[in-house]
C-alpha cells in the first residue's frame, strides 16, 4: 500500500483565482509608499504607471526557473487536481 505524504501538500478546492494568477503571473507585483520607492529601484525593482496618489505600483521580474514553476504550478491547479504542492521555500 502506498502512504501519501500530505505534509506539503493543500486542498486546490481552497485556492481562490487571485492566488493562482499570482503564482502564474511572470512579475512579482507591490504597492509601495512613495517615500519608500526608492528603495525599491535600488533593490531592482521598477516602477510601474498608476493612478495613485500615496503609494506607488513596482513589479521585479520573477527569476526564469522560479516564473516556470509558477505557471506549471497554476496550470495544474485549473486542470482540478486534487491536491498541490504548498508554496516553493
Amino acid at each position: 500500500m502506498t502512504k501519501i505524504i500530505t505534509d506539503n501538500l493543500i486542498p486546490v478546492e481552497t485556492l481562490n483565482t487571485r492566488f493562482i494568477n499570482q503564482r502564474k503571473s511572470p512579475s512579482i507585483n507591490k504597492t509601495v509608499l512613495k517615500n519608500k520607492k526608492d528603495d525599491f529601484i535600488l533593490d531592482g525593482w521598477e516602477e510601474v504607471p498608476s493612478k495613485l496618489k500615496k503609494s506607488v505600483r513596482v513589479k521585479k521580474d520573477k527569476k526564469h526557473n522560479d516564473a516556470f514553476e509558477g505557471r506549471v504550478w497554476a496550470l495544474c491547479a485549473k486542470l482540478g487536481f486534487n491536491y498541490i504542492k504548498k508554496q516553493s521555500v
